[in-house]
């Protein structure tokens, strides 16, 4: 799955335009053999080579995003 939100993806790319090589944010669905499961990576991770600060507040909110829709599509 892909996705992203461009009013939140910009406040990312204003910090470094070359998180846009790492936007919009994936996650992956995939077969275990026993179930179902899903991943990501977190936000904080996937754009660390670029110039975001690891507490920037952008981060958390993308966090927070990935992790809803994750567990929504879970349900």
């Amino acid at each position: 799955m892909i996705f992203g939100d461009p009013r939140i993806g910009a406040q990312a790319l204003s910090a470094d335009p070359m998180a846009a090589l790492d936007l919009p944010a994936k996650a992956l669905v995939y077969d275990t053999g026993s179930g179902i499961a899903m991943a990501y990576e977190v936000p904080a991770d996937m754009l660390s080579e670029w110039s975001i600060p690891s507490d920037a507040p952008i981060l958390q909110v993308m966090a927070d995003i990935l992790d809803r829709i994750t567990t929504d599509a879970a349900k």
